[in-house]
């Protein structure tokens, strides 16, 4: 049932002994890898950044970061972070671990950085460019040269 007809953000492929990380194939082109190498800077990052939820949230980590994830799939970059500086700690964290592999990965990451600063991801960047210039300028934002 989970590998089949709930799709997470992130899910085990049993079937292709992989894990499908989704978002990674939705980025605007100029940043394509952005997200793929989010994902390994969190699995290189993973003791540190553990280590930091640890400390936050102690064993009200699942619970307080389940109800973050709703509110973020809501409000997207403009959701209340449950602690400040959230989003920029784990960011940073993910960016150390890609560092420490000396492939130079991390650099990958500066598309993310720069969103959150502007607070604002991709969908809510279509969403205002539609709603102030209409489809034609969206999709025209989008095609790939």
């Amino acid at each position: 049932m989970h590998d089949h007809y709930l799709w997470n953000s992130a899910r085990a492929r049993s079937a292709h002994s992989t894990v499908e990380i989704r978002p990674a194939c939705q980025q605007p082109w100029s940043e394509h890898m952005s997200v793929a190498a989010l994902s390994l800077g969190l699995i290189e990052g993973e003791k540190e950044i553990q280590s930091y939820l640890n400390q936050q949230f102690g064993n009200q980590a699942w619970p307080l970061l389940n109800d973050y994830h709703k509110e973020s799939v809501r409000f997207g970059l403009g959701a209340k972070r449950p602690v400040p500086g959230f989003l920029l700690e784990i960011l940073s964290l993910a960016y150390k671990g890609l560092a420490a592999r000396g492939f130079k990965e991390e650099e990958l990451l500066k598309p993310l950085f720069e969103r959150l600063k502007a607070e604002e991801n991709p969908g809510q960047k279509a969403k205002k460019l539609f709603q102030t210039h209409g489809i034609k300028a969206m999709i025209d934002s989008l095609k790939i040269v």
